[in-house]
């Protein structure tokens, strides 16, 4: 329960913040889906991620409004790709559920380590 509230937070401020390579959108919900997350088998929607190597990643998330108002931003992770789909995923389900919202997201790695990972959102987040 506790993996679950996390992710949920985590989507909510992806929501509002951003997820490059691989992507995702949440047209992928229409028709009553749920995502399907399984932590034991670290799986999202039935495919399998890597859950057990943490890595750098930069995830971009595009968040339209209404068809009018459209918001792009970057953000830097360390994590496994597991974490970092799920945690996506989940902000796309609540983008199809709240109206007038359509949102995607782009994701890959970035070669640094985890204190390079930590710089490069350190200089991203100056602005």
């Amino acid at each position: 329960m506790k993996k679950l509230f996390y992710v949920a937070i985590m989507a909510l401020a992806v929501v509002f913040t951003s997820c490059a390579g691989k992507s995702g959108s949440s047209d992928f919900y229409n028709n009553g889906k749920e995502p399907e997350i399984d932590f034991n088998a670290g799986t999202v929607n039935g495919v399998k991620y890597n859950d057990t190597d943490n890595k750098c990643w930069v995830y971009t998330t595009k968040i339209t409004v209404a068809g009018l108002s459209s918001k792009s931003s970057d953000t830097y992770i360390w994590g496994t790709e597991f974490a970092m789909v799920a945690a996506c995923e989940t902000a796309m389900y609540v983008a199809h559920e709240t109206p007038l919202t359509k949102a995607s997201y782009t994701y890959k790695e970035v070669i640094a380590d985890e204190e390079g990972c930590e710089e490069l959102m350190d200089e991203y987040n100056k602005d």
